[in-house]
Parts: C-alpha cells; sequence; structure tokens
C-alpha cells in the first residue's frame, strides 16, 4: 500500500493514532486497511490500536463507543492470527468482557468474538487452562457463562466441561487485608452461573455433583446440592429422568439422615429442583418417579412418633410447592393416609404427633397460596374439598385435648388462611371451639398467645363473627364490682379476660364495643363502690377501695393497651373519633369524683387511676390531626 508523503514522516504510533481519527471521521475502509496492514507488518500492536481508540471507548455517548468497538472488532478480525499473543489475547477478552456489559457496545463485541469461529475457542479453551488467579477466575467464569450461552459449543462442551468442572466446588480463603476484596460466596456465583449456562454440560456433571454429593464435609455438600438447584432446570427434563433416580437416592440420604439442618434444607430444594424439571407445570401426568417418592414418605408416616416421619413430612411438602398436577397428587393419597392412621384406636398415643404433621402440610398449602408471585390460588385447585369435613373433625376434636392442642391450633390457623376454603358456617363452627378454650374452667396452659393470634387473623377477614361470638363471651367474664379481697381466682379470670380483649379488639367494629362496653363497666363500678363502703368501718372502706381501684385501674390500662396494639399495627385511622366518643366520658368520671359529696369514697379521685386515664386521653389526642 502506497503512503502519502505526509504519512512517510510519522512515526508508527503516530500513523495508528491517525487512521483511527480517520476512521471515526470517514468510516472510510482505507484507514482500516491502513491499521490491519500496521498490525499485520509490526509497525505496532492491537493494543497500540486500543491505546488510540480509548477516549471513543469510553466515551459518555453511546454511539462514540459502539464506533470505537466495531472498529478494533475489524482490525481483530482481520488480522493475521499469530499476532495475538498470550498478553494480548487476555487484554483483549478482558476488553470484550466488559463491553457485553454495556447495552451499547455489546452487539459489535459479540459479533467480532463469534466472527472468530472455532479458532477463538479452541484458543480460548487452552488460554484459561489452569487459571487459578481469583480475580481472573471471577473474569473468566463470566466469559465462559457468554459463550455458552451465544456460541455454538456443543462439539467442545467436553473441552469446555474440563476447563470448567475442574473447579468445582471451589474453595477460596482471602489473604488477610486482600485489597480485591474477592469472597468464597463471590467465585461460587460466579462458577454456579457458569455451570449453568448450557444443557450440554447435563449428562457430564450430574455424575460429578454425585460424586462431589459423597463428600463428608456439610459445606461441601451443601454447595453441590446448591449448584444441583440451580443447574438442573438447565439441563432438562431429559438429563433429569435419565439420572432422576439416582439423585434422589442420593439426595435422601442428606433430607432423612442430614449433617445438619442447613445441610437437609438445601436437600429439600434440590428435590423441589428434580421434580419441577421432571416434571414441568405444563404437565399433568407427573413423572412415575414422583410417585415412588411419595409413596416412600408415605410408607414412613406408618410410624409418625419416628424422627424420619418428620423429614417425610417435609419431602412431601417440597412437592407441594411444585406444580398444580404433583400437589393434587400429594393431598390426594397423604391427607386420607393421615386421616385413616388418627382415626385408628391403636394409634391413639401417635394422635400429637399426626395432628402436628398434617398442620405441616397445610401450612405449606397455605404458603404456596399466598405466594405473591404466584399465579395459583386455592379457588382454582380445590385440592382439600373432598378431605375437608374429616379435616375440620380432627381438627376440632384436637382442640379438646392437651397433648394435640398447639399442633391443632396450628392446624386451625392455617386452614383459616387458605383464602377460599371455609364457608362462613365452617368457620364459625371452629370459632366456637376456640370460644370455649377462653372459658375460665379450660386449661390453656402458656398456649393463650397463640389462641389470642388465631382469634385476631380471624378478625381481620371476618370481625362480625368474633364480635357475635367472641366477645360476648368475654365481656360476660368480666364482673360488675371488683372480687372480693380474697377472691384471687376471680381477680385472675378478670385480668387474663382484660388482656385478651385488649389483644384481640383492634379492628374498628371490635375496638368500638371494646370502648362502649369498657367505658360503661367504669361508670358501673365507680357509682356502685359508695354504696358499698356505706356502714363499714375505715379499714373495710380502704380494703375494698384498694381492690376497687385496682380493678378500675385494670379497666383502663385494657383501653391503654388497646390502642397502643392498635396504634403499633397501624390500625389507628379510626382512633380520632374517640375524641369525642371516650374523652368526654372519662372527663366526667374525674370531675364527678371530684365534686360528689364525699370524695374520699369515689374510686376516681385516686391519683393512680388519674395517671392511666391521662395515657388513655394522651394516646387518642396523638392520633388526631388537628392535635
Amino acid at each position: 500500500m502506497d503512503i502519502d508523503s505526509t504519512e512517510q514522516q510519522l512515526t508508527p504510533l503516530e500513523r495508528c493514532d491517525r487512521a483511527v481519527t480517520a476512521w471515526l471521521a470517514t468510516h472510510g475502509d482505507e484507514h482500516v486497511a491502513r491499521l490491519i496492514q500496521g498490525v499485520a507488518e509490526k509497525d505496532f500492536t492491537l493494543l497500540n490500536v486500543i491505546k488510540a481508540l480509548g477516549p471513543s471507548l469510553t466515551a459518555e455517548e453511546g454511539d462514540h463507543r459502539s464506533r470505537g468497538v466495531e472498529l478494533l472488532s475489524t482490525v481483530l478480525e482481520k488480522c493475521p492470527p499469530e499476532r495475538l499473543d498470550k498478553h494480548s489475547t487476555h487484554v483483549l477478552l478482558t476488553f470484550y468482557q466488559q463491553k457485553l456489559d454495556d447495552s451499547d457496545t455489546i452487539v459489535p463485541a459479540l459479533n467480532v468474538l463469534k466472527g472468530m469461529g472455532d479458532e477463538f475457542l479452541r484458543k480460548y479453551v487452552s488460554l484459561v487452562d489452569g487459571e487459578k488467579d481469583p480475580r481472573n477466575l471471577l473474569l473468566l467464569f463470566s466469559i465462559d457463562r457468554v459463550i455458552l450461552i451465544e456460541w455454538e459449543v456443543k462439539s467442545y462442551i467436553e473441552d469446555f466441561f474440563d476447563v470448567t468442572f475442574c473447579y468445582f466446588p471451589i474453595t477460596f480463603k482471602p489473604p488477610p487485608n486482600d485489597p480485591y476484596k474477592i469472597s468464597t460466596d463471590d467465585l461460587k456465583a460466579a462458577l454456579r452461573s457458569c455451570l449453568s449456562a448450557s444443557p450440554f454440560f447435563g449428562t457430564l456433571a450430574v455424575p460429578l455433583f454425585l460424586e462431589k454429593l459423597a463428600a463428608t464435609t456439610a459445606a461441601v455438600k451443601q454447595d453441590v446440592l446448591q449448584t444441583m438447584s440451580i443447574c438442573l432446570p438447565v439441563y432438562g427434563p431429559a438429563v433429569a429422568r435419565k439420572f432422576g433416580s439416582t439423585i434422589w437416592d442420593a439426595v435422601k440420604i442428606e433430607i432423612f439422615q442430614p449433617i445438619d439442618a442447613e445441610t437437609e434444607k438445601t436437600a429439600l430444594e434440590a428435590t423441589t429442583a428434580l421434580v419441577r424439571t421432571l416434571s414441568p407445570a405444563e404437565e399433568t401426568s407427573p413423572s412415575p418417579l414422583v410417585a415412588t417418592i411419595i409413596t416412600e414418605c408415605i410408607e414412613i408416616l406408618k410410624e409418625p412418633e419416628k424422627s424420619k416421619a418428620q423429614h417425610a413430612i417435609k419431602v412431601l411438602s417440597a412437592l407441594l410447592r411444585t406444580t398444580p398436577a404433583i400437589r393434587s397428587l400429594v393431598v390426594a393419597d397423604a391427607i386420607p393416609h393421615m386421616m385413616k392412621l388418627y382415626l385408628d384406636p391403636a394409634e391413639a398415643a401417635q394422635r400429637s404427633h399426626i395432628v402436628l404433621q398434617l398442620s405441616n402440610l397445610l401450612l405449606t398449602l397455605r404458603e404456596v397460596y399466598a405466594e405473591d408471585n404466584s399465579s395459583t390460588n386455592y379457588a382454582q385447585e380445590r385440592l382439600l374439598e373432598a378431605h375437608k369435613d374429616q379435616l375440620i373433625g380432627v381438627i376440632s376434636s384436637s382442640l379438646k385435648v392437651v397433648d394435640t392442642r398447639m399442633a391443632a391450633l396450628s392446624g386451625t390457623l392455617h386452614l383459616v388462611q387458605i383464602s377460599g376454603l371455609l364457608t362462613e358456617e365452617e368457620l364459625g363452627y371452629l370459632v366456637q371451639h376456640l370460644n370455649e378454650l377462653l372459658e375460665p374452667s379450660s386449661d390453656l396452659q402458656d398456649l393463650k398467645d397463640v389462641l389470642l393470634n388465631l382469634l385476631t387473623t380471624i378478625s381481620k377477614t371476618n370481625a362480625s363473627l368474633v364480635e357475635q361470638t367472641t366477645l360476648p363471651l368475654l365481656f360476660g367474664n368480666l364482673p360488675d364490682k371488683a372480687p372480693a379481697p380474697d377472691a384471687k381466682a376471680e381477680r385472675a379470670s378478670y385480668q387474663r379476660t382484660l388482656k385478651c380483649l385488649s389483644t384481640l379488639c383492634l379492628q374498628q367494629a371490635l375496638f368500638e364495643t371494646l370502648v362502649i362496653r369498657l367505658s360503661t363497666k367504669l361508670e358501673l363500678v365507680c357509682s356502685e363502690f359508695p354504696p358499698l363502703a356505706e356502714g363499714k368501718d375505715e379499714n373495710e372502706v380502704a380494703v375494698l377501695r384498694e381492690h376497687s381501684a385496682a380493678y378500675v385501674h385494670a379497666l383502663l390500662q385494657t383501653l391503654e393497651d388497646a390502642l397502643d396494639f392498635k396504634s403499633a399495627s397501624k390500625l389507628d385511622a379510626d382512633i380520632p373519633k374517640y375524641l369525642d366518643r371516650l374523652i368526654p366520658r372519662l372527663y366526667a368520671l374525674f370531675v364527678e369524683a371530684a365534686t360528689s359529696p364525699k370524695p374520699s369514697l369515689a374510686l376516681a379521685t385516686d391519683v393512680r387511676l388519674l395517671g392511666v386515664a391521662s395515657g388513655v386521653i394522651l394516646r387518642v389526642v396523638r392520633c388526631n390531626p388537628s392535635a
């Protein structure tokens, strides 16, 4: 090629700069030819071309960056292969990997690498083999993923398997004060993104996964299981069918004989991934392996008291999280088996275990139907319809027995939270059984909070049911006057009842009932005290006054606690209206006491009551927008 006299006076690097500048301005082919000739004749290198392109490659304008990458790609595509040494190749790979993250330069970057064809793949595999520097590994794993997704790599899959899976499972301990801040998790995530990039890895990868799963350390087992969960959906149904039984045989060991809870958790996730891959959501007939897994679990559940039964329930729960067809199969097989076992007199001693396991399955169904990203709801599947009467019967009867009560309360909670499952009548039937547990004679032990949480949950969707059935029972337990000084059981009873009311009455209708009933009770107790004190000596009056004041204090404290609970639950929108409905009645209570003929006999002159009443008033006023 002829070079004009002006260019003859320039150094090779100046000619490189000039050709780059001219091409960016004109797009003339002759300038590209000069760059290719310069690289071929060793006047300058590809790295010199990159340096000359520097400003355009880093420009803020996307079209400028795209033109810069286009020129470099054209030169690279046409330059002699021998001009690419190991250092140049590494720099160029790093450069193009970065450009793949740039929406303005990704097309020319991919085109140049693809344009190099098999030659690029052969050289790339040779280049990266044996790399150990963690900084380079992060880069190479990212490049590997792009190549495996964007290139036709089937004929090179064994080569890529060798240079990627040789790192699995990866271990790395950062040196002290590592300036690069590369962690083991960073390397694991980058490697997994590479191992899960191509379905062609499947038949090569699964045997390696199973081999590594036999490791004795929990960390390695978890790494393998987590990687399998990510890779199996990519490898596809054919690979899952080929290795499914072998995978399940290996994974179930980590479920039924786990090293620790985290390993069990990752094994269950791997089971879910396997089953979803075997039987995609669009298939109505699950894989035979699914039926095998269910059968194995039900066989284990025949001994519900054994520890393996807990693991079997977890496996069935994992299957419930997969597809509608598999959910239907699990429910159709597992629920009738558990109902039959519960009703078997020979298994009466194991009913607490059975109800707990049943509750866990209901919990999973509740979570599946409540997932924000799920398009599935109970109304679409209605899987429990055929078993609903038996379920309600088992749960309600278990509420009556101390040993099964906790599990039954949990089961009830899950039943009522599966939207569309229970009718109004069925929900009312369960609430009646719950109300029985609120009776003073009921032995709730430490389950009161669980029961109140359940009733509060019901009140969120059906406040009227709680208002009509539960509240009358609770208010009926409150006396019209303070219990006698020696009536410790009665005092403990009203204290429990008031605690229930303050926790339960958060919804607007329930809180309104609470305010009305407690305001009336306050006025009644205060007005009835002076006649009670008449004719009694000073000591008797002091004792009566103390206990009556304690009761009034408890009533006021209940209002204050309920206001706090409402505010904490963001259910305080209705509180401002009680500025007119509650505050005047409280003021009247204390004013009447202070101006009564015998203030010493008036309960509301007790300074302790004034303190708690002011707390109620303050909370109402604070919620008023104009306060």
